[in-house]
């Protein structure tokens, strides 16, 4: 190696000085660095005799490169602080002719030099000085190097060069920075230190292999590249070589905190789950912040002597060479030795540690005994940081079978070890690589026998790897499972639950390649441990268990249930449930795939609609002929679609493997303990009920043991229970009879009802929405849905469920429609257990018909976009012939063959993303028992949600006008050739409408593919663009309105949207001179593309003036077009919003602005706008930024406690209106327990609304004192005059009842006075916004006076 190669990365000025140094080594002289220049030369006197400055600039010195009107300067330097001394000008590369020819005119000064020195303000006596005294060196950087070496051979012939010069250049950055002196002496004892220590070095690498590693050496010349890479994305280990590569991703985040503790703290714990990469993260310190120290890697041997040997190398280095000294140590599993090495060391000055520790090994250093200061860092994946490293990753590998990171975070887990998630991304090898070296450990430290940690590892990851766990509670205590969870847990391999009931895998992909590596298809079957783990798996994740083993072809039907009793055995209704439900759900997989080839002709005849028209649902009174009916359908398709009924299996077969199974297995010999075991037995006795079966009938449990569980069971649970009593026997049915009122006090308890009442054939429920809790999920529909379906499960007995809430029906909303009113009878509400089947049965159907993943979804999501652009393309086209003066109707021929156009079938979403089982999915209220395979599911749907929304959207529109606008085409030409013909007005009007509606919808769907599938496909070959759409809009109107001239394609919307605009403009501008206000219109990127109204006054009143004025400009402007006009397209696509914002002196009051819709601009008044038809929301940070519009609440405190007073004045109204609609429960005849409940729930309303009110009051007061009265004032000022009305209002009308002049005034609730205040607050509401945007024009006044 060239020794410009080994010292490549040095400072040329180190490189320099220590040329400088070995050359003078005969003088006695003393060098100092970085000095008065970058190395100064003195006597053993301390005299200055050479200031040497080195340049490495990559071009020629001129003058200007050492004289400038800076006193630092080189020039302006030697005169002013060692004019005494020899300057030097050393350059890496070329110096001008000019600057070396000083010497021969030192004597002289040109004219030119005369201009110099005037303009540096340098004399001639002083230019002279620096003429004659300046000496100039060109060096070559390759040239210094070899040099070097060739003097350190010959002066030091003991040393090895390379070495050596390299701790010489870190030791003169270290004596820089400390600025001491250096004697010839001290580099002679210097160079001695270095032949000690690597002598120590050579005979610890002799003796006992690579101790002491030199990371600041390693380099990744004459490498095997492609090696490298493949060594580290396997896993095989972690090199330092490979961070050189940038192999590595860089976790800024811990970098930073590891450089900003290690500053104050010898020595770094970093600790963390294996695979969290650990090791990486230090080397990546090392190369990006350890620049100016060595560095090794310390490899710890196991014994004694070698330890020792490593503390003295140590001690050595730090205490002999001075020198800055980083050292890596990455702990052994189960080792403590390296505890003494730092304890020997940790004190000195110049050593760094930085150790990573797997968390299991720390806790044992612990235990032993840390007798060191340090540091410690946990290391772990946050979300942050997790999709850092995904962007990074697809920057160099584009991720495909992701659609971003937010679905790799779902799919993946949130707890995911490091290793895990860059495997999931990758799919590299890395993640199997590394287990299959932990299995080859722990199976080498075991006897040839049977081992018990592979064995019990095996049964855990099969568990976990299909989401089921182990109970601890089942484990066979004759085996010491302690040990070998324990084992297990420190080689990251399983751990337990938090509640430490159950053992996990540590996540669900490392189980999986655990299975990949545990199993094989010669000697260890899945199916052998699937038996082994039923009876250790908790009974709640069982029956998920068993689905995924049948729908992998592990266990196979026939098999199980001859071992059933034998090798399985139902120990409790939970284990019998879940066997016979995993039973039912085969005989739907056997139905579906029996019948797949029939459910394949209705598909083709009837499209997604099939399960409209094929006769295999459970529990439905589905009228399929009357459906027919209704669309009606011609008798060539009715007959098809019937015959495909008759050749459809008959439903009952989904049951023939369930029957076989209750057949075979015997029952459970205990009586139900737990909750989940009682739903379970409940669910049991519903099946066997409803499956033929020969079994014998269930001898029935005491009574007793059955009321001891209604009173402990969840509503969900007990409903379960007692739909299964109902269905099985008469006698177990007269018990569920018996205790029925403790269901429905449950019922009460669970979801704030009040009143529930149940006669012969109806049950009726009364309910609370309480507002204080803040529970969106308890206003919506899908919460009292999920009531009745409770209710009806446990009583079926009954025809008709009713509900009505209260407290939600609010004065303020005026909102005619009431969600919580129901009136369901018993046949529109099918049992669950029904519905899952048929759910189960389409949802299995149709998993074979979603494409593979999501580059399939998009080449088929292109493939309709083409076609779909094709089509209007044809339109666009078609319609120019004919309006280019065609004397028929042949140009648009083609165009009315789209009456025959076929409406693709929706695409599925992949299979990347959808449940391959069928048994989850759909808007059911979320329970606390989902497992986390449901819960992911839910996130994945919640996540696309958007995206398929906005695909559906689009293509029902932009189908239904390719459709409609071909029967309206049609029907028009029909006109002309047949008098009698009735053109369909209804459908030329849709068609209109549809395209308006796909044109907007097109926006979101770009948008939205964009989002989702942009990293998969960037450039979106086949969008269909806005601006055709346009186009077509502009043709179908000039069509339909018989209009052959004029533009027709986007620029006419365009010049719509330009003209709209123009004219606010322009009587925005007029209105503004006229008026103490302005109005500016802005659309454009500093508001994000939102047509923004900004209006500024020098007060509140005016600004509210200006409010006003500008909604009217707008009104007018918008003008009441037709739904079918292409002004209102281009208003509904560009302004279906308007933003409002109001300031004061350029400041907005709140950082809020008014939103108001387009429908309601079109439609309502200024003065009817309600604080509903004008929400007013936070301004978006950015905007405020770009329109420099900070608000005066960052201003002024006080305005913030406006803020409070307004909305304890909004929680006023809110609770008001509440309590109002609670008075209807005086309509219902209440028991005395209803009655207690409801007033205990009223005092709590009337407590928050009591400290409301009073918060308002302690404002008004405060307001009307700081605001008083003045004569003169409210004489001279409108807005005075506006300001104290609006109060005068709010103080008659804020109270109950009229009010005195007592002055403790006490609010006392009932129904009564609630009704009366309620009306007295909407004539207070009227004045209390004016009210406060004239109090804050007070405050801004009384600030601008102060």
């Amino acid at each position: 190696m060239s020794a410009i190669a080994a010292l490549r990365g040095y400072r040329t000025q180190f490189l320099y000085s220590l040329h400088y140094i070995l050359s003078s080594l005969s003088n006695d002289l003393v060098f100092r660095l970085e000095g008065e220049e970058d190395l100064d030369v003195l006597d053993n006197n301390g005299q200055l005799l050479y200031a040497i400055q080195l340049k490495n600039l990559g071009k020629t010195i001129t003058l200007s490169d050492v004289l400038s009107d800076h006193k630092t300067s080189f020039i302006k330097r030697f005169l002013a602080k060692y004019s005494e001394a020899t300057p030097i000008l050393v350059s890496y590369g070329e110096i001008s002719q000019d600057l070396k020819n000083w010497g021969k005119h030192k004597d002289t000064i040109s004219e030119k030099e005369k201009t110099t020195l005037k303009k540096y303000k340098v004399t001639a006596d002083e230019w002279k000085l620096v003429k004659s005294k300046t000496q100039f060196t060109e060096i070559s950087e390759e040239e210094i190097a070899d040099e070097i070496q060739k003097l350190i051979k010959s002066n030091f012939p003991e040393v090895d060069p390379i070495p050596t010069i390299g701790f010489l250049l870190n030791w003169l950055q270290f004596i820089a920075e400390k600025q001491q002196p250096i004697t010839t002496k001290d580099f002679y004892s210097k160079i001695q230190d270095f032949a000690i220590y690597m002598t120590e070095r050579i005979a610890v690498h002799n003796q006992y292999g690579i101790v002491l590693k030199p990371l600041h050496k390693v380099s990744t010349e004459n490498t095997n590249q492609t090696l490298l890479e493949k060594e580290f994305y396997n896993a095989t280990l972690t090199r330092y070589e490979h961070i050189l590569l940038g192999l590595d991703v860089t976790r800024e985040k811990y970098l930073e905190t590891i450089n900003d503790e290690i500053k104050e703290n010898n020595t770094i714990i970093l600790k963390g789950a294996s695979g969290q990469g650990k090791t990486a993260l230090l080397y990546g310190y090392v190369h990006n912040y350890v620049n100016d120290s060595l560095s090794y890697e310390l490899n710890i041997q196991q014994d004694p002597v070698t330890t020792q040997q490593s503390i003295q190398a140590i001690a050595s280095i730090s205490k002999k060479l001075e020198v800055p000294t980083v050292f890596v140590i990455n702990v052994n599993p189960n080792s403590t030795y390296w505890l003494q090495i730092i304890k020997e060391s940790a004190h000195l000055n110049h050593i760094r540690f930085l150790v990573a520790i797997r968390n299991e090994d720390w806790y044992r250093a612990s235990a032993v005994g840390v007798e060191f200061e340090h540091k410690e860092i946990d290391l772990s994946l946050s979300k942050e940081e997790a999709e850092i490293i995904y962007t990074k990753l697809n920057e160099r590998n584009k991720i495909t079978h992701f659609t971003d990171f937010e679905q790799a975070w779902i799919q993946i887990g949130d707890d995911a070890p490091l290793l895990e998630f860059v495997y999931s991304i990758t799919q590299g090898n890395s993640l199997q690589n590394k287990l299959k070296q932990q299995i080859q450990q722990l199976r080498n430290e075991s006897d040839q026998g049977r081992n018990p940690q592979i064995e019990f590892l095996r049964i855990v990851s099969l568990a976990d790897s299909l989401g089921a766990n182990i109970d601890v509670s089942k484990l066979d205590s004759d085996i010491d499972y302690q040990f070998i969870i324990e084992k297990l847990e420190n080689e990251y391999l399983v751990k337990k639950s938090l509640d430490r009931k159950y053992i996990q895998g540590l996540h669900l992909i490392r189980s999986q390649k655990l299975v990949e590596i545990l199993f094989d298809e010669f000697t260890t079957y899945k199916k052998e441990y699937a038996y082994k783990c039923i009876p250790l798996i908790d009974e709640k994740d069982l029956y998920l268990f068993l689905l995924q083993m049948f729908h992998l072809e592990i266990l196979k039907p026939d098999q199980f249930i001859a071992d059933l009793n034998i090798k399985v055995v139902a120990r409790n209704w939970s284990v019998y449930a879940s066997i016979l439900k995993s039973f039912i759900w085969l005989g739907s997989k056997s139905y579906v795939e029996n019948n797949r080839k029939v459910i394949d002709e209705c598909r083709a005849i009837c499209g997604g609609a099939w399960t409209m028209f094929t006769d295999f649902m459970f529990g439905s009174n589905y009228d399929r002929n009357g459906m027919l009916d209704i669309l009606k359908v011609d008798d060539d398709r009715r007959e098809k679609i019937n015959d495909i009924n008759q050749r459809l299996l008959p439903n009952q077969n989904v049951f023939n493997l369930a029957t076989e199974a209750i057949n075979q297995i015997d029952f459970p010999k205990e009586v139900p303990s737990t909750t989940f075991e009682w739903k379970s037995f409940g669910e049991v006795l519903f099946w066997l009920k409803n499956i033929p079966n020969n079994k014998e009938k269930l001898p029935l449990f005491d009574e007793i043991k059955f009321e001891s569980s209604f009173k402990v069971m969840d509503s969900k649970s007990l409903s379960k229970l007692m739909l299964g009593m109902y269905s099985y026997s008469e006698e177990l049915d007269m018990i569920r009879k018996k205790y029925v009122d403790i269901f429905i006090e449950q019922i009460k308890r669970e979801f704030d009802v009040i009143h529930l009442s149940v006669d012969d054939n109806e049950v009726n429920v009364h309910y609370i929405i309480d507002i204080l809790k803040n529970d969106v999920e308890r206003s919506t529909n899908d919460f009292i849905v999920d009531i009745l379906d409770i209710i009806r499960t446990a009583l079926p007995d009954k025809k008709q469920f009713n509900s009505q809430g209260y407290g939600h029906r609010l004065q303020t909303l005026a909102v005619d429609y009431d969600d919580t009113h129901k009136t369901m009878p018993i046949e529109n509400m099918p049992l669950e257990e029904w519905a899952n089947i048929n759910s189960t049965i389409i949802k299995l159907y149709e998993y074979q018909l979603r494409p593979d993943d999501w580059n399939e979804y998009r080449n088929q999501l292109n493939q309709w976009e083409v076609i779909i652009k094709e089509k209007i393309n044809e339109f666009n086209t078609s319609f120019e012939k004919l309006f280019k003066g065609s004397v028929n109707y042949m140009p648009v021929v083609p165009i009315m063959q789209n009456i025959l156009f076929e409406r693709s079938e929706s695409i599925k979403e992949p299979k990347s993303i959808t449940e391959p089982l069928g048994i989850y999915g759909g808007k059911k209220r979320g329970t606390s028992n989902e497992n986390e395979r449901e819960q992911r599911n839910k996130k994945l749907q919640s996540k696309y949600e958007l995206f398929f929304k906005s695909v559906s959207d689009f293509k029902g529109d932009i189908e239904s006008f390719i459709q409609q606008s071909a029967g309206t085409l049609y029907s028009k030409a029909k006109l002309k050739t047949d008098e009698e013909h009735i053109h369909d007005e209804n459908t030329e009007r849709l068609s209109q409408i549809n395209l308006y509606n796909a044109i907007e919808k097109l926006q979101v769907y770009n948008s939205q593919y964009k989002t989702i599938l942009g990293n998969i496909d960037n450039t979106h070959h086949s969008k269909i663009e806005t601006n055709t759409l346009f186009t077509t809009a502009s043709i179908w109107k000039d069509f339909l309105n018989n209009n052959s001239k004029g533009e027709r394609s986007a620029k006419r919307i365009l010049k719509l949207k330009s003209d709209f605009e123009n004219k606010i403009i322009k009587d925005f501008k007029q209105a503004s001179k006229s008026n103490s206000f302005s109005v500016r219109y802005i659309n454009n990127k500093t508001t994000d593309n939102k047509p923004i109204v900004l209006i500024d006054g020098e007060s509140p009143f005016w600004t509210l003036m200006g409010y006003k004025e500008a909604y009217q400009i707008v009104q007018q402007t918008i003008d009441s077009p037709e739904y079918t006009s292409l002004k209102y397209l281009m208003l509904q696509f560009w302004f279906s919003n308007f933003y409002f914002i109001q300031t004061i002196q350029n400041k907005s009051l709140n950082n809020q602005w008014n939103e108001v819709r387009l429908y309601n601009i079109k439609d309502k008044l200024f003065e009817e706008l309600s604080f509903i038809n004008s929400i007013s929301q936070p301004i978006e940070a950015k905007i405020i930024e770009n329109l420099n519009i900070e608000g005066w609440s960052n201003l002024y405190p006080e305005f913030n406690d406006i803020t409070k007073a307004t909305e304890a004045y909004g929680k006023v109204l809110l609770l008001a209106d509440h309590f109002y609609d609670l008075r209807l429960f005086d309509e219902i005849e209440l028991t005395e327990s209803d009655q207690e409940k409801l007033q205990q729930y009223i005092q709590k309303i009337g407590l928050e609304l009591q400290q409301s009110f009073q918060a308002v009051l302690d404002s008004l007061v405060e307001w009307i004192n700081m605001f008083p009265f003045d004569e003169d004032s409210y004489v001279n000022s409108e807005e005075e005059q506006e300001y104290f009305k609006a109060m005068i209002n709010i103080k008659d009308h804020i109270f109950p009842e009229p009010k005195g002049d007592e002055e403790d005034y006490q609010l006392v609730m009932n129904m009564e006075i609630v009704s009366k205040w309620v009306e007295r607050l909407k004539v207070c509401t009227e004045s209390w916004g004016i009210f406060i945007l004239l109090l804050y024009g007070k405050y801004i006044d009384k600030h601008s006076k102060d």
